[in-house]
């Protein structure tokens, strides 16, 4: 039996039949019940041994862990540059500029109770969503996606702390200043002081985190995370597709950004940040789950593809086996002729071979590397031919 994707290969012919109605030289063994003792088998036979896993992450676990460590340790440190700040009097001797002038409260939420949540929320739902996709392979990608995520932008935003800094809203109430200086600072009518002014009782470590108010790690953490946990769920319930959900979907993507947006407007809240440090928090955080989704998964809004967990190249343990020398993760052209590493040994889920019925399987093209093949609706030429190869038994 011949199967085609002739619907695949040419611009008019979109979208192809749905998965339901096609048949794959694979398909014969992966046809199951849907039972309990069949999901635990799908999940369990695409275990990794010990050995295998280690070789695959002890790089990516190493690299952490030394993120990690700089980015301790400069947060620890002293700021590399000395930012000046206004303190202004009347006669009376009121403060006219209180920005920086507000009570020191103790944070609501401690920056470590942050960043743990950020990794243990996502976390926990790709295990639930694991019911479903029961795929380890899918859980450990999405897992180390958002591990990479967290651990990129706190190392970016420690950075900027440490090299640029600013003043939280609670600074003056740690400095101290000692008024009996005041009219020595320098700017305009002198109205301009440093750090030096500040009471040489104040606690130094309460002083350093003071001036290191901007960007928000906790908003960076949070946003990381959380956009990452939204961007999954698009993925997997195919909430921006080309059909029209129902509502709860709606609400479940936008959940996780509410939580983050929470966190950020509670660092307002204990005058632990000014809206503007949240703000440059969310955009550093968003930025670096999008492109840890990116590296991770297949795609980011292209509905066809955006559930599928990218292969590592030259690893010992992958469900799709190792890519081809161009890139395409599941199969290539080299050399004219088509070369295909296990794409039937991937289940997905039970009866469905790579790809579960529930993300969206209509409208998808088995094409190779997701948006490398393609070029608006048409494929490339060698990769055309190479699905006519791939797809006939």
């Amino acid at each position: 039996m011949q199967m085609q994707c002739s619907n695949c290969l040419n611009a008019g012919g979109w979208p192809p039949e749905p998965l339901s109605t096609m048949s794959s030289p694979h398909t014969h063994q992966l046809d199951m019940d849907d039972t309990p003792q069949e999901r635990h088998r799908a999940f369990v036979n695409h275990l990794p041994t010990i050995r295998e896993y280690i070789q695959d992450t002890w790089l990516d676990l190493l690299v952490v862990i030394c993120v990690g460590a700089l980015a301790l340790g400069l947060n620890t440190a002293d700021n590399a540059s000395t930012r000046q700040f206004p303190i202004i009097f009347r006669e009376d001797g009121d403060i006219v500029y209180p920005t920086f002038a507000y009570p020191r409260r103790k944070s609501i939420i401690p920056i470590w109770l942050d960043a743990l949540l950020a990794i243990l929320i996502p976390t926990l739902f790709f295990v639930i969503a694991q019911i479903r996709v029961r795929s380890f392979y899918d859980l450990n990608t999405a897992f180390w996606g958002v591990i990479w995520a967290i651990a990129s932008t706190t190392l970016f935003q420690v950075f900027i702390k440490t090299l640029i800094g600013g003043f939280r809203p609670h600074f003056l109430s740690v400095c101290n200043p000692d008024l009996s200086r005041i009219g020595t600072g320098t700017g305009f009518q002198g109205t301009m002081y440093d750090i030096s002014i500040c009471s040489p009782d104040a606690n130094k470590a309460h002083l350093r985190d003071a001036i290191k108010s901007f960007p928000s790690g906790h908003t960076t953490a949070a946003a990381a995370g959380y956009v990452y946990l939204s961007l999954y769920f698009n993925a997997k319930m195919k909430i921006f597709s080309n059909e029209r959900p129902h509502f709860y979907k709606l609400l479940v993507f936008l959940a996780p950004l509410l939580g983050a947006s929470l966190i950020g407007g509670v660092l307002t809240v204990d005058n632990s940040h000014h809206w503007y440090d949240v703000v440059a928090g969310a955009i550093i955080g968003t930025i670096g789950a999008f492109s840890a989704f990116r590296m991770s998964y297949a795609s980011i809004w292209d509905y066809r593809f955006n559930h599928i967990p990218l292969p590592r190249s030259k690893s010992t343990w992958s469900p799709f086996g190792t890519p081809a020398q161009d890139g395409h993760a599941n199969g290539s052209v080299i050399g004219g002729k088509p070369q295909v590493f296990a794409p039937g040994e991937f289940l997905y889920t039970t009866g469905i071979p790579m790809f579960p019925s529930f993300a969206h399987p209509r409208d998808w093209c088995p094409a190779g590397a997701p948006g490398d093949a393609w070029t608006g609706n048409e494929l490339n030429p060698a990769d055309a031919e190479f699905q006519r190869q791939r797809f006939r038994t």
